[in-house]
């Protein structure tokens, strides 16, 4: 009898580590997928040149970055651009954000279809011109800093919550 409450025991320790690796494991890979989705967008970015930033920041009502993103089912590439938003004065607007669903996994479905697991994610954009940072009688720097906000949805056993984090970029006037 002591043994098997002992066995019982040690069985329910176990199988709840099991389980809190398995919820890390897939934390990771929801992390690792928002990491990713954002240094993509980053990327794109990074291959722009400065005329067309200069473009999107002298007109954030009516521009947007024409970022693209592919569907990992059927491999097609399509426009996904990333808006700029801005408040009533023409400011950024740093509570606004953009909505987009980013594959997780692609696992195949009772039919052998291929089906795309996805999570929701928040992008915002900001664009800032360095050139205005520079002390008089200094040289000004012609570059912007280009900020990426991202959130995404992670599901935990209490909820879902949402995890912010950001990656930035400066693009240069210059040839290299």
């Amino acid at each position: 009898m002591v043994a098997s409450v002992i066995f019982i025991g040690a069985s329910v320790g176990v199988g709840f580590t099991v389980l809190q690796s398995q919820r890390s494991a897939y934390q990771s890979v929801y992390q690792n997928a928002a990491f990713n989705a954002a240094q993509g967008f980053i990327e794109q970015m990074r291959s722009m040149t400065y005329a067309e930033i200069q473009n999107v920041y002298d007109n954030p009502n009516s521009a947007s970055l024409s970022t693209e993103s592919i569907s990992f089912a059927t491999g097609l590439v399509s426009a996904d651009p990333l808006n700029f938003h801005v408040d009533g004065n023409g400011n950024w607007d740093p509570n606004a954000f953009d909505s987009k669903e980013i594959v997780v996994d692609v696992r195949k479905a009772s039919d052998g279809s291929d089906r795309e697991v996805k999570m929701k994610m928040r992008f915002a954009l900001n664009i800032k011109d360095l050139a205005q940072d520079y002390p008089s009688g200094q040289e000004p720097l012609s570059a912007f800093e280009l900020v990426l906000g991202y959130s995404y949805e992670a599901l935990g056993a209490d909820g879902s919550r949402w995890i912010d984090s950001n990656l930035t970029t400066v693009i240069a006037n210059h040839e290299i």
